[in-house]
């Protein structure tokens, strides 16, 4: 079949690069396969050449290692992982991959979707956060940081912590809910769920 979007140069190179391919010999005659390790001069692996390349790469992040000390469920560890990295499908993330979407907030319908925007400027988070911190006194030192940040902060009590994760989590599944499946809760309904599924882990980690 003929090449109908290319030039003649470039069908040219093709063709002299299919004659060179088809012009290749393989022989296997008296040859053997090799392991071969490129990190050292003798070409054989040994602990010291990978000791040197692993320390040749930037450390991990520490506080991001702090979310899979939080006792919550592999896929809430996951999703505040890709949230700190700022890695969630986000609006404002998409449109950078290539999709062409309108991007516009569906929890609040007034500002672009971003992370920064849902967890932590969003007028429907931050009712959220108000019916959280009035039921709960574990939500008081939010105010004074990012959602993300406290989260993070491996500093901070370890059980405080994992309520406003998964609080984020609930948030983040009303937001797809909204997208996908039309489903709209209001804030102090997000807020119920968020304590019963903590409560419910709570009850399942003391067993």
């Amino acid at each position: 079949m003929p090449l109908v979007h290319a030039s003649s140069t470039a069908t040219q190179q093709l063709q002299a690069l299919s004659l060179q391919i088809s012009s290749l010999r393989l022989s296997s005659i008296g040859l053997n396969d090799d392991f071969i390790w490129r990190l050292n001069s003798i070409n054989s692996f040994s602990v010291n050449s990978l000791y040197k390349l692993q320390k040749a790469f930037p450390k991990p992040n520490s506080s991001l290692a702090s979310i899979w000390n939080l006792k919550i469920p592999p896929r809430m560890k996951i999703f505040m992982w890709r949230l700190a990295q700022d890695r969630l499908a986000t609006l404002d993330n998409l449109k950078r991959r290539g999709w062409h979407l309108p991007n516009r907030c569906c929890m609040c319908n007034s500002q672009e979707e971003t992370s920064q925007h849902l967890f932590n400027d969003c007028s429907f988070f931050l009712q959220t956060i108000h019916f959280a911190k009035s039921a709960s006194n574990m939500l008081v030192s939010v105010q004074c940081v990012s959602m993300v940040d406290f989260i993070l902060d491996s500093s901070a009590n370890k059980t405080h912590r994992e309520l406003p994760a998964i609080l984020s989590f609930v948030i983040w599944r009303q937001r797809c809910a909204r997208i996908f499946e039309g489903v709209m809760l209001s804030a102090s309904e997000l807020v119920f769920q968020a304590f019963f599924d903590w409560q419910a882990l709570n009850n399942f980690n003391s067993l």
